[in-house]
């Protein structure tokens, strides 16, 4: 035990420390409580997929992004591949409306949304991915306007250590190390992985570093503690990712991650108490290394991003029902020579220790205080199950904040249940939103929250192998967030959007096959359509929404130990972008994807080869940003002890 014991804090402490030295994250959570969560939800007629660890390692797809893009519900839009940037949308909302948590723990990003997937994890060390489908707001907070997506990895009581190693096209490199060390009540888990490619064009390179670490102390005594800590580094070329007008751009980001949550059983009562810190450095460069600059261009964006915080709650089991409730402080700072308000003093200016060597200065800041309150309460009566739930959210830039809902699910019989709900929710605006301003882009520090009324019906049915899901949800937004263009403007500005009426369908149906060839089908049908008050402005992103999606994933038995796993993607897309060069207004056109991969596993070894577009189609989901054709790949995975 003490050997055990030993070992995990050195592993932890090269997460935090060696990875991590200044402006350290700290944040706290326990997975059977995220866990908890997503089971009360399920239980009152929630849209929930969860994607568990067996699936996922019989996927073609080597990055997060990749994951999600295959995942029911979730639209994905790549500005390029191997998890460099990509946006995510739930039933049509914007990259900034979706709410994502490692673990439980809310590690969205207040600069930008365009950072909510820096998430120092391999795909390999996920456990399962919680998706959660709706507003969510009065229980988890304002950015979970649209949904919530959990990243859950979980220490086993049985050690081993384990790698893999795989490359293929455009010189596509990855390799893991991770290892495990568990008795009964501790358990300890630590993973180092790196990424790397020369790009499907130009200025498409990436490398990618992770280095993840969680241990788990449970006591009978003084109950149970979760400590998570990560750190990345992301380098990356960003070809016209956020103008043609200037194709050659670069970015830099470093995360850093910790978390601690404390969870103590006592009969009818859950406590917990979770405290958080993320921090984010992002320097993006409109010239990379000033290549070709213009005499206008001085210097880059350099930006630094703190969330701390902690919360308490509590789960009581009553006669009736389940009674939850808690506290949340919370902070987001920000310092940059781009965002926020001009440092008034320069002798305040706060020196910029990323740039080692070079005298870089941050000379803007903002700063924001969030406190939240929530209770709900789900309970039954006869076959009936019940939640009703509200959160109040204070801060003295936006004044106090109220999110509530109620959601109902009746049991028909063994097989069939039936729901409905109705649920508020808010988001604020990031800093970006607030603070952004450029020649093209001009940003209102006066923006206000956005607000959503949603109604939602659905049924659920459930036999032997066969599950089915169906919805549809009427969503009302009010002062919704947008960059926008009126015609007769060349600037695009924030703005508070007067409304923004989204209806959607969803249906989705599985099948696990016993004793035969054919193993899982799952086959998924989204539609969206979203109806803006105002005709008169362009929109920059939400009106881009996926219209018509259909997934089907398929897995079948080559040989005993070899199987095939098959991702097809249908993707009409709404909305329009601009044409590289001409500036031409062109429509999404509709894609069809088809990827595999075939895998040979021997004992503790896995090799597979995977092939992604194998048609070789041509698409975008992002402004005129083209992603690969045909690509493929090979890889190894082990395991000892």
């Amino acid at each position: 035990m003490r050997k055990i014991l030993f070992l995990c804090v050195i592993s932890g402490c090269l997460c935090s420390s060696v990875f991590g030295a200044d402006n350290d994250p700290i944040r706290l959570n326990d997975v059977d409580v995220q866990a908890v969560r997503v089971k009360q939800f399920a239980e009152i007629g929630k849209v929930i997929t969860v994607i568990n660890k067996e699936q996922i390692s019989k996927m073609p797809v080597q990055s997060l992004d990749a994951l999600l893009k295959s995942i029911p519900g979730i639209d994905i839009r790549q500005r390029g591949v191997g998890n460099t940037q990509a946006d995510i949308s739930l039933r049509g909302s914007s990259f900034d409306q979706v709410m994502v948590m490692l673990n439980g723990v809310n590690i969205t990003d207040p600069q930008t949304g365009h950072h909510n997937m820096n998430i120092p994890v391999d795909i390999s060390e996920i456990t399962r991915v919680e998706v959660l489908q709706g507003s969510a707001a009065r229980r988890f907070g304002s950015q979970a306007f649209a949904g919530v997506i959990n990243i859950v990895t979980e220490p086993k009581d049985k050690s081993f250590l384990s790698g893999e190693v795989s490359w293929g096209s455009y010189d596509t490199r990855n390799s893991r190390f991770s290892f495990k060390l568990g008795k009964k009540r501790l358990q300890h888990y630590s993973s180092f992985s790196n990424q790397q490619s020369d790009g499907y064009r130009d200025n498409t390179d990436y490398k990618i570093y992770n280095g993840f670490s969680q241990t788990v102390w449970k006591s009978r005594k003084i109950g149970s503690f979760d400590f998570q800590s990560g750190y990345q580094h992301k380098s990356f070329g960003a070809y016209g990712f956020y103008t043609p007008k200037y194709p050659f751009q670069f970015e830099n980001t470093v995360t850093r991650f910790n978390s601690l949550n404390w969870n103590m059983n006592l009969n009818k009562l859950d406590v917990k108490v979770l405290l958080f810190n993320r921090s984010h450095y992002d320097r993006f460069e409109l010239f990379r290394a000033f290549q070709n600059a213009p005499a206008f261009y001085k210097d880059h964006n350099y930006h630094l991003t703190n969330v701390s915080g902690g919360s308490a709650g509590f789960r009581y089991q009553l006669a009736g029902g389940i009674l939850s409730g808690g506290l949340e402080i919370k902070t987001d700072h920000i310092l940059s020579n781009k965002l926020g308000v001009k440092i008034a003093d320069s002798t305040q200016f706060v020196k910029n220790i990323f740039e080692p060597g070079k005298e870089k200065y941050f000379t803007k800041e903002a700063i924001r205080f969030f406190q939240t309150a929530y209770v709900d309460y789900t309970g039954s009566y006869d076959n009936l199950l019940y939640s009703a739930g509200l959160s109040m959210i204070y801060s003295e830039n936006f004044g106090l904040v109220p999110n509530y809902g109620v959601d109902l699910s009746y049991v028909i019989d063994e097989n069939w249940t039936a729901n409905a709900s109705f649920n508020t929710a808010s988001r604020f605006p990031t800093y970006t939103d607030l603070y952004y301003s450029d020649v093209a882009n001009q940003s209102d520090p006066a923006l206000k929250p956005e607000f959503s009324k949603t109604m939602e019906t659905g049924v659920k049915f459930a036999d032997g192998g066969l599950k089915i899901q169906a919805a549809l949800f009427l969503r009302n937004g009010t002062d919704i967030i947008d960059w926008v263009k009126y015609s007769n403007e060349t600037v695009w500005k924030s703005k508070n959007i007067t409304s923004l009426n989204t209806l959607g369908a969803e249906l989705s149906a599985s099948y696990v096959f016993r004793n035969a060839a054919i193993k899982q089908v799952d086959l998924s049908w989204n539609f969206i359509q979203t109806d803006k008050q105002h005709e008169d402005f362009d929109s920059k992103y939400a009106l881009d929404y996926a219209r018509n999606q259909l997934k089907l994933k398929a897995t079948h038995a080559i040989l005993k130990k070899v199987d095939m796993t098959w991702n097809v993607l249908y993707n009409d897309r709404a909305g329009q972008y601009a044409e590289y060069g001409t500036g031409k207004m062109l429509a999404y056109q509709p894609y069809l994807t088809v990827g595999t991969r075939v895998g040979w596993r021997l004992g503790k070894w896995l090799v597979y080869a995977d092939a992604n577009n194998i048609f070789n189609q041509e698409y975008v989901d992002f402004g005129g940003l083209p992603l690969p054709g045909f690509t493929a790949l090979m890889g190894v995975q082990w395991k000892l002890w």
